[in-house]
């Protein structure tokens, strides 16, 4: 298939290279179609009716059909039949009547052949045509559908934002309440049993409150600047270490140069890659690895857990799907590679070429 892809554009290429006419002027490329035609007519005045060079006058013929038009292209056929008429005349004294038909016969093809040319013309111009309002309705197309999925994004990032300051305006301001009075609680009951039980709980309150900041942190970040994503990724290394999962970050290569709104997104890669993990694979240790390199920008998250077959239709579930549409409409590529028992890694690269808005 790509083999005849390939050669249908060669094709093509070869097809504009001939419609277009030199680049020398149309007064230089007259004086050669002339050159030629007097050429052959020279050569066919020497060879008398012994051999017939009809088939060679289709040469600048062809040319000119191609270059000028049928007009000029039937000037032209008119002008090879008159040498050729005359050439005969100069060589028997007289036109025969053989001849007349000979010329009269080349008349025909010759504009038959204009005939086919243009034809042949009019219709590529045509499948251009409709290939550029193709084109230009894929383009539109493309444009479109990526305007609507940054309109879902943006939709997304809003509601993440406003569940994440409603939880932290809200469910927090409640926590932080319900501290001060375990607090006020455990101080009224002194140095008891549940007093110290009072305090436990205050701890637990507090504990709760701090996840509670980090998860609702998270999802106020619909923007994340450069110089910052290294540390929300440390943060969100911070956050996911809990028991006997250790999460670690480590940063590669120069300085990061992504826009905040593509930064943003590795950022819900990674933090969705990291929840898969822990959700799924039952880790001991998970290591986030961003790298700024030649090739461009590589953002790794690789987990000892348990691993899933990548071959099979749900590996990976929804969210490996997000994962690849986040990736997707930032221009970068997911890989992911996994086998059971053997951890997963899961990498996005983002050429250069794509870094900047």
């Amino acid at each position: 298939m790509t083999a005849k892809v390939e050669t249908g554009a060669v094709s093509g290429q070869l097809l504009n290279v001939l419609i277009q006419p030199p680049a020398r002027g149309r007064a230089i490329t007259g004086v050669v179609l002339a050159g030629m035609v007097a050429t052959i007519g020279l050569w066919d005045s020497f060879t008398g009716t012994a051999f017939s060079l009809s088939v060679l006058y289709l040469v600048p013929v062809s040319l000119t059909a191609l270059w000028y038009g049928s007009r000029s292209a039937s000037v032209v056929v008119l002008v090879c039949a008159g040498i050729r008429a005359g050439g005969d005349m100069i060589a028997h004294g007289a036109l025969p009547p053989s001849d007349v038909w000979n010329v009269g016969g080349m008349l025909i093809i010759h504009l038959f052949v204009i005939w086919l040319i243009q034809s042949l013309l009019l219709l590529h111009r045509r499948l251009e045509q409709k290939i550029e309002v193709q084109s230009h309705a894929l383009r539109q197309s493309e444009a479109d559908r990526y305007r609507l999925e940054m309109e879902v994004l943006d939709i997304s990032a809003r509601e993440r934002s406003a569940f994440g300051r409603e939880l932290h305006d809200e469910v927090g301001q409640h926590f932080v309440a319900t501290a001060l009075a375990a607090q006020a609680l455990a101080e009224k009951l002194g140095d008891t049993r549940e007093g110290r039980e009072a305090l436990a709980i205050v701890a637990w309150i507090q504990d709760g409150i701090a996840k509670m900041r980090r998860l609702a942190r998270g999802l106020l970040l619909s923007r994340i600047e450069p110089k910052r994503l290294a540390q929300e990724l440390e943060e969100l290394a911070i956050g996911s270490t809990r028991g006997r999962v250790q999460c670690r970050v480590r940063q590669e290569g120069r300085e990061i140069e992504v826009d905040a709104s593509r930064c943003a997104q590795l950022f819900r890669i990674a933090q969705e890659a990291v929840a898969n993990a822990l959700r799924h694979g039952r880790p001991g240790s998970i290591q986030i690895t961003l790298g700024n390199h030649e090739e461009g920008l590589h953002l790794t998250v690789e987990d000892d857990g348990s691993g899933f077959r990548v071959d099979q239709p749900s590996a990976g579930g929804l969210g490996l799907r997000i994962m690849q549409y986040r990736a997707a409409i930032i221009g970068a590529v997911l890989e992911v590679r996994s086998a059971p028992g053997e951890g997963t890694r899961i990498l996005c690269r983002l050429p250069h070429g794509t870094l900047s808005p």
